[in-house]
């Protein structure tokens, strides 16, 4: 593989507002596709956050400028996680798009999401007319995957107090009078959580007539769920849409299995675009 660039930086939204940023570029045989990384929220994004700054450089020695980027409120970039909704952070999808496009001269786009930001990449490639799409461990039940968080929060209580003092529907009460609820010690606001149950998956997926690969994570070769399956049909009504497993162990809710890395993710998806130039 060849050798790569690396800057971190901010950049700015039409805001004014800073985003943090890293940008990674081939020295030489660099590809006309240029790459966006969208992290998962929270304590997803921190879980996978080694594992992305490798794989960015991976993909990068591979011929292909990456920019991985903060959203508002999360990491370096301005402002606090309760004040960015599902809104927000398409935003930003939008202005590292416009970021990449700026440093690294490119003319293609592909949007590489993770967990709840592939659904983000998708809904943001209808709107940004982004013909490439790499979605890793989808949420494909924005509606479970809120009640997962808030039921991480009654776990919490548990822990600490040794009883529940809040349950759902009083969480739920508390968010719709403005208070925030603290998911793995993010602060996550009622407009992410009512923006999230009201995404309609389905719709955008059948609207989608880009190219897609959704990568699944298991530790040995096997079948996709029924839900990713009905999802990848959605995708092809209009669309292409292929299916991998990547095979490792790695794990989005312990650490006890330690890995720096997505291993053979970055040659495949390396492997993928080259054939879908």
């Amino acid at each position: 593989m060849g050798k790569i660039s690396e800057d971190c930086f901010f950049f700015y939204n039409q805001k004014g507002e800073h985003l943090y940023g890293c940008i990674y570029i081939p020295k030489s045989n660099m590809s006309e596709t240029g790459l966006v990384i969208v992290p998962p929220v929270g304590h997803e994004r921190l879980r996978s956050y080694r594992e992305c700054v490798n794989l960015a450089r991976n993909l990068a020695k591979g011929g292909f400028p990456v920019l991985r980027f903060d959203y508002r409120g999360e990491g370096e970039s301005y402002g606090y996680i309760e004040d960015s909704d599902v809104c927000a952070r398409l935003e930003d999808i939008d202005s590292a798009i416009g970021e990449l496009k700026k440093r690294a001269k490119v003319r293609k786009f592909c949007l590489l999401g993770f967990r709840i930001g592939a659904i983000f990449s998708l809904i943001a490639a209808s709107k940004l007319k982004v013909t490439k799409l790499i979605l890793c461990e989808p949420i494909l039940d924005t509606k479970g995957y809120v009640k997962n968080l808030i039921r991480a929060n009654i776990i919490m209580q548990r822990d600490y107090f040794g009883k529940i003092i809040k349950k759902e529907d009083e969480i739920r009460r508390g968010l719709a009078a403005g208070i925030p609820v603290s998911v793995y010690g993010f602060h996550l606001s009622h407009n992410f959580f009512a923006q999230l149950e009201q995404i309609d998956i389905s719709s955008y997926a059948e609207k989608y007539d880009g190219k897609t690969l959704i990568v699944y994570f298991a530790r040995r070769d096997t079948q996709p769920k029924p839900k990713l399956l009905e999802f990848q049909k959605l995708m092809n009504i209009n669309g292409s849409c292929g299916l991998f497993c990547m095979v490792n162990h790695f794990s989005w809710i312990t650490k006890k299995l330690w890995i720096p890395s997505f291993e053979g993710l970055g040659q495949k998806i390396i492997n993928w675009l080259y054939t879908h130039e």
